[in-house]
């Protein structure tokens, strides 16, 4: 529900940079690309907690990204 209402804030807004900070391992990372690609926009995600950076790429591999 609140990664609906997330994608759906986003379409109206329709920005074309997001900043996260804080991704844990990129799941929401991944809603806004889906909301942000038809337009070609970008997400940039930052993590500080090293551990975390590194399941996110495992994450993201799985994915196929």
């Amino acid at each position: 529900m609140k990664a609906q209402l997330l994608e759906t804030l986003l379409q109206h807004l329709r920005p074309s940079c997001i900043l996260e900070v804080g991704c844990y391992v990129g799941y929401s990372a991944v809603r806004f690309g889906a909301a942000v690609q038809w337009q070609k926009g970008e997400v940039c995600s930052v993590e500080m907690v090293s551990w975390f950076g590194i399941m996110d790429v495992f994450f993201w591999l799985g994915c196929g990204m």
